[in-house]
Formats: structure tokens, C-alpha cells, sequence
């Protein structure tokens, strides 16, 4: 049982073509490093890529592997597996990113001329492929923002009305286009929002759900039931259904970026709608090293998958816990969601996406950002004007905690010594042992307060906020 969670026959079956492969006349002459010997440029080539992953640039198809877009062997197989892990009737493998399987996804679903109803804040493929196919446009626009964070989300009876007008006047819409999580973190319960649309009556039954950032989720006991492909017991009240959710697998998962899967509930023929599109779309040279990480990340996920968003989740909780309890970090507060009256029972919070408030420091976000790459060796991504997100993925450790927490201490600190701004404790700051109290209540928190409070860390002495 052990072996078989571990399962990866891609990966496998390419380690066994590259040791066999010694020369290959078809093409990619980097392979193995061949075409770079004697090159200027081979140390470089080496530094970045290194001489194992080369050798998996293959070319190598057919029986001697598999086909890409055909699969029978180790593709097909590893693709069953993810199937069963996420929960799907089926799954495909994209080398060349989700605007590729967004493509693919909407090329399968929309067949005819009816008007598709998008949610606006879906990412830019899905409106471009849904544009180019000719399709009539209607949008679910956010109604519910958060100033400092930008969460924003539609609202749940909006999407009712819209789609109960397009019924009273005896259409349908013919695809419906759901986000299942925002960027910024906030999460539908996608099996709420599908019963809900279906019971209300309406002859839509074919959904695409924009998942790019949810793959994770599946592997959290607390998000898995609100995930898209959750949702045996409406393929079995509602038998022509057809639900597509497409992940961007390198977002939250061990892969290589571009990686990303498609999974779908429904008939055999969705499948075969899949692959012809799949055929159509994707580019005819696959990477090689992509679908290997795929099939990885899959086996990984089903060996520790559970264990690996525990320990993003327990990472996440402590840096929060420091940043609300602690002086050293009080410049900075924790954006909530905002209040969505009865939304609230379609939406979630990603516990392991973090935003936080930086107005306190007096700075703008940006120099913020840049602060932390270039003395603290931190990248942050996403800013608004008044706040930094911080994505607590499986690929967080300790290590990048503490970076984070000491640069936007030592940040916070750099800002007081500038600033004629007072800060007054409102608590006792206390280093045990000896347990005499450095900060009372009332006192005002200055720089050499907080270089002292630097010094004693360093010792290994604990410093309590009561």
C-alpha cells in the first residue's frame, strides 16, 4: 500500500529512457547537454539546469513511451490516479499552463451558440477563449470588497436573478464560469452554489470552475467538501451534468511552473470532447520535465499531501499568532474578510493566505515589498496600497517565517527611529528568565527598546507580551 501511494510512472519511465537514450536524431539538441560542450556557455547552462535535467528533455513518443494526446501507458495511468486522488471522473495533464486548459475547458463545453455566464473576476483566459469563440457575454461582478485587502465577491442572489432572467426569457445559458478561490483568498463552496443553481430549475448543465488556486485545498478535512469536483451526489440527482475545474497544479502544488491538470465530472463523451480539444490547442511538443513533476506532485499529495497543508496551515498560525500578540510587530494588523450578509454561508477565508494591514508603518506597500527582497532576501507578489499577502503554501518552512517576521520587525523598527511618532506599550514586555519587566503598560516603545529586545532574543531568552 505504501509503494503504490508512491506510484509515479511517468516519472519513472522517463528515468528509464534517459539512462537507456544515448543519441537521438529527431531533435532537442540540448539534450544531455549535447549541443553546449564546447560552448562558452556550458557552465552557465550547467549552473542553472544541471546535467540530470537535461537528460529528461525527451522527444521520445509512441510505444517507446506514450502519447501525450492519446495516452494508453504511463500518462493514462498516472492521469486515472489523479483522477481518484481529486475526486474526478477524469483528469488531463497541460505542459503549457491553465490558459492552455482554460482553452481546452471551454473549447469542450460550449458547442453551440447560447450565452455564457461568466464571474467576472475569473482569470483573462477564460473571457479571451469564451470572446473568441463568439460566445454572447453576461457577468456576475463583485459586490462585497475589502478596502485595505481587495477580497471582494460576488453576491450569491445576484447570480440567482441573473440566471432566472435568462430562464424567463426562455433561454438558458448555455455554460456558467464560477471562480472557485480569489487570489486574495477567499474561497466558494462550489457544491453549495451548484445544488442552489440546479434546484432552482434551470436547464444550465454544463459548469467550468476556474480552481487555478484550489488544488491544495482538496488535501485540508476543513475545504475538501467545498471543493468542485465534490459533487457525486449531484451527478447522481442530475445524471447530464458537466462540471470542469481546471487547477494551476505549480501554484499550490510540487510541480514545475505551466504545470496544471483539468479534471471534469461527467459522461465518457466529455472526455472525448476533452481530448479532441486538447488536441486542437495544446502545443504538439510537451515538456517532458512538466509531466513528470505532475505525476510527482500527484504521488506526493497522496503520500503527505494531508500532512504537508497541516504543516502550512500550523506555519500560518504561528506567524499570525506573532504578528497579533507580540510589540515587536504592532505597526501591523491582520485584514478580515469583509461582511457578506448571507454570503457569508458561500465563502470561506484561506486560512494559509495572509493579508496583512501596513498602514501603521507610513510607508507605501511597494517600498515595503522591496524592502524585503533586498535586505531580507523575501519576495512578496501581491501588494495593494495599503497592505502586502503573504501565501503560506507547502512550500513555506520555519526558515521563511522567521525571515519574514524579522524583516518586518526590523522594518517596523527602522520606521520608529525615523518617526516622531510615539508608540506606547499597552502591555507588559517581560524576558524569562529573570522575569523583570523591560516594558510596563503606559511606557512609550523606543528604538533602543527594541535593539535591546533584539539583544536578549538573540540569547536564547524568551521575551513574554502579557
Amino acid at each position: 500500500m505504501f509503494a503504490d501511494k508512491y506510484k509515479t510512472p511517468i516519472a519513472d519511465a522517463l528515468l528509464a529512457l534517459r539512462e537507456k537514450t544515448k543519441h537521438s536524431f529527431h531533435a532537442l539538441p540540448v539534450f544531455n547537454g549535447n549541443s553546449i560542450v564546447n560552448s562558452e556557455l556550458n557552465e552557465k547552462y550547467k549552473s542553472i539546469y544541471g546535467d540530470r535535467f537535461l537528460g529528461c528533455e525527451l522527444t521520445t513518443t509512441g510505444k517507446l513511451f506514450d502519447s501525450f494526446f492519446f495516452s494508453s501507458s504511463v500518462i493514462r495511468e498516472s492521469e486515472d490516479m489523479a483522477a481518484r486522488l481529486f475526486g474526478a471522473d477524469g483528469t488531463l495533464y497541460v505542459t503549457t499552463g491553465t490558459t492552455t486548459s482554460n482553452q481546452i475547458a471551454a473549447t469542450a463545453l460550449y458547442q453551440h451558440q447560447g450565452p455564457v455566464l461568466i464571474d467576472k473576476s475569473c482569470h483573462q483566459s477564460i473571457h479571451f477563449i469564451f470572446d473568441t469563440l463568439g460566445a454572447p457575454l453576461d457577468y456576475v461582478r463583485s459586490e462585497f470588497h475589502c478596502e485595505k485587502s481587495e477580497r471582494s465577491a460576488w453576491n450569491i442572489d445576484s447570480l440567482l436573478q441573473s440566471v432566472a432572467s435568462m430562464e424567463q426569457s426562455g433561454r438558458s445559458y448555455e455554460v456558467i464560469v464560477l471562480t472557485a478561490q480569489s487570489y486574495e483568498g477567499v474561497i466558494y463552496n462550489v457544491p453549495k452554489i451548484l445544488s442552489l443553481l440546479l434546484k432552482s430549475g434551470i436547464r444550465t448543465r454544463k459548469f467550468l470552475i476556474d480552481e487555478a488556486w484550489g488544488a491544495a485545498n482538496y488535501f485540508n478535512p476543513d475545504l475538501k467538501e467545498i471543493t468542485a469536483m465534490n459533487i457525486g451526489h449531484l451527478m447522481n440527482e442530475y445524471p447530464d451534468l458537466e462540471v470542469i475545474c481546471t487547477q494551476s497544479s505549480h501554484k499550490s502544488l510540487s510541480t514545475l511552473r505551466q504545470a496544471s491538470m483539468i479534471h471534469f465530472r461527467g459522461p465518457e463523451a466529455l472526455r472525448e470532447r476533452l481530448n479532441i480539444a486538447k488536441f486542437r490547442i495544446h502545443s504538439t511538443s510537451p515538456s517532458y520535465p512538466i509531466l513528470g513533476s505532475l505525476d510527482m506532485a500527484r504521488a506526493q499529495m497522496e503520500g503527505e499531501g494531508e500532512q504537508c497543508v497541516a504543516n502550512a496551515l500550523q506555519l500560518a498560525e504561528y506567524f499570525k499568532e506573532q504578528l497579533k500578540n507580540n510589540i515587536e510587530w504592532s505597526c501591523y494588523h491582520l485584514c478580515s474578510m469583509p461582511d457578506m450578509g448571507d454570503m457569508n454561508a458561500f465563502v470561506k477565508q484561506d486560512p494559509c493566505k495572509v493579508s496583512i494591514d501596513i498602514n501603521g508603518l507610513g510607508m507605501p506597500a511597494a517600498e515595503v515589498q522591496a524592502y524585503l527582497f533586498n535586505e531580507h532576501g523575501v519576495y512578496v507578489n501581491r501588494i495593494t496600497k495599503n497592505s502586502i499577502l503573504l501565501n503560506f503554501h507547502i512550500g513555506i518552512q520555519p526558515p521563511a517565517v522567521s525571515a519574514i517576521l524579522a524583516g518586518l520587525a526590523a522594518l517596523q523598527r527602522q520606521q520608529v527611529s525615523q518617526s516622531v511618532q510615539k508608540i506606547i506599550s499597552d502591555r507588559f514586555i517581560i524576558p524569562y528568565p529573570p522575569g523583570v519587566p523591560l516594558v510596563v503598560p503606559g511606557e512609550q516603545m523606543t528604538d533602543e527598546i527594541f535593539k535591546k529586545m533584539e539583544e536578549i532574543k538573540k540569547t536564547g531568552i524568551a521575551i513574554l507580551t502579557i
